[in-house]
């Protein structure tokens, strides 16, 4: 496809509004990508591509696809593009088929040339000379007259004949042409609410002495709750576990040496502070 059809309600989806504009640009730099592919939305078995690879197909970073949580999947080796024209695109290859089966002649030509050809077949009306060359049977030039006349109005009798027979007869049907709509995708399937509340009260409850509270509750605070809570495997319990681990750290709750004072709910919620803290780069 040579253009995007994107929805409006699209870009007032949550999960659209939710997103970094970095985000929001990774999303439609892949969703133009993928429309020139014309595969669905569906990038085949590229988790394993380099940072290289991304910029030089997609004009993305590699970072950047693994940040677009709320509008880009994984499934498996494959990456999904959520909210892809799907519809337009079957919708285009559909058009593109029925362009390649036009060629047949119409009705009104094939009744054209099927009048030409019953004219062909029938025996034309007796000309001049062969009326003169019949033996006159009367002096006087009658008969021979009456003769000619008739046969003139036979001929003109059989042309009306066959061109009201042409026009009576009905167009032969023509046979519709064979679509073959490609099957629409998996619709995704319908992910757990995100307990914001009790992920908060989690929280405070317990690294509230150690970390600034939160309190705020603002859009970019929810996106990042959803996504900890999604990268944690919607599991409550997990989420507390994680808290006491971090509670657990005198580097990120301000009681080393440095007393380092950057860590909050917010910085927690970031997928690569979260990566790190689980594999125990900031254990005591």
């Amino acid at each position: 496809m040579n253009w995007l059809n994107i929805e409006t309600k699209t870009l007032r989806s949550e999960e659209y509004v939710s997103s970094e504009p970095t985000e929001r640009a990774a999303w439609l730099s892949l969703t133009g990508w993928c429309a020139e592919q014309e595969n669905g939305g569906v990038i085949k078995d590229c988790r394993n591509w380099k940072d290289r690879k991304w910029q030089q197909l997609c004009g993305v970073f590699k970072n950047e696809v693994d940040s677009a949580e709320n509008l880009l999947v994984w499934k498996g080796d494959d990456l999904c593009v959520l909210f892809y024209p799907v519809e337009k695109e079957a919708e285009i290859r559909a058009k593109r088929k029925a362009g390649k089966v036009g060629g047949k002649a119409s009705g009104k030509a094939r009744r054209n040339a099927a009048s030409e050809a019953q004219l062909k077949a029938e025996p034309e009306a007796p000309g001049e000379a062969e009326l003169q060359a019949e033996p006159e049977k009367c002096l006087n030039g009658k008969e021979v007259e009456g003769e000619r006349k008739g046969k003139e109005e036979k001929g003109s009798s059989t042309l009306a004949n066959a061109n009201v027979s042409n026009a009576e007869a009905p167009d032969p049907p023509e046979s519709a042409p064979n679509f073959k709509l490609e099957p629409d995708p998996p619709t995704k399937a319908k992910e757990p609410k995100t307990p914001a509340r009790e992920i908060v009260e989690a929280y405070n409850e317990i690294l509230g002495l150690s970390l600034p509270k939160a309190r705020a509750k603002t859009d970019s605070r929810q996106a990042a709750i959803r996504r900890l809570w999604k990268f944690l495997g919607n599991d409550l319990g997990e989420v507390r576990a994680y808290f006491r681990k971090v509670a657990e750290s005198d580097f990120l709750c301000g009681r080393g040496r440095k007393q380092w004072r950057g860590c909050n709910l917010d910085w927690l919620c970031k997928q690569e502070h979260i990566v790190k803290i689980i594999e125990g780069n900031y254990d005591n």
